[in-house]
């Protein structure tokens, strides 16, 4: 859902805390829109904000003029796991859940998009991206991948550790249930998208 709030432009696709008392959501300048500025809404300046779920003041947690989106909640609510194009290319970054500088967490430029952060720590996310060159195989679709979020912040943005495949067909969506189980919607390419 999408709100036009006074000088802004407002994405509801809120992510709640597990505790169910703070919600994610997305801002964009209105004006920069109507101006026309960006060809792409990639460029343009999307930023991630929190509000209490009781209501109050809402509180900006990434400021940048690149689009920031898709932002996940750790479990212990100490991060946020977002999409951003930052660096020119769609990456995942973390930041502190009250705000301050984010860290790269992945490089590979495989349009990462986060889906979920496991209770140990694991960031779910998909992506496009070739993992053995000599196979031929070109990703085509996405793949379902992990990261381990400790290792991640640890490291420095030069030698960022390489995600694991999690699952051993094209996938393009996925889920965490209550029990860590890794819930994902696979795709083949003559299937009907509309049987599942």
């Amino acid at each position: 859902m999408t709100l036009v709030l006074g000088a802004a432009l407002v994405e509801l696709t809120a992510c709640t805390s597990r505790s169910g008392a703070t919600i994610l959501f997305k801002v964009a300048d209105l004006q920069e829109f109507a101006d026309n500025k960006h060809k792409s809404r990639r460029s343009s300046d999307l930023d991630i904000w929190t509000v209490a779920s009781t209501g109050g003041s809402a509180v900006q947690i990434t400021t940048n003029p690149a689009h920031d989106t898709e932002p996940r909640w750790t479990p212990d609510g100490k991060y946020i796991v977002f999409a951003s194009y930052r660096e020119r290319q769609k990456d995942l970054w973390a930041v502190s859940a009250g705000g301050g500088k984010p860290k790269r967490l992945t490089d590979f430029g495989g349009a990462e998009t986060p889906f979920a952060v496991t209770k140990d720590g694991k960031v779910i996310f998909s992506a496009y991206y070739q993992e053995f060159a000599p196979s031929g195989e070109f990703p085509g679709a996405a793949n379902i991948y992990s990261l381990d979020l400790a290792e991640a912040l640890a490291c420095d943005n030069d030698h960022l550790p390489q995600p694991a495949r999690l699952v051993p067909v094209k996938a393009y969506s996925a889920d965490v249930n209550a029990a860590g189980t890794i819930l994902y919607e696979d795709y083949v390419s003559s299937e009907d998208p509309y049987r599942k």
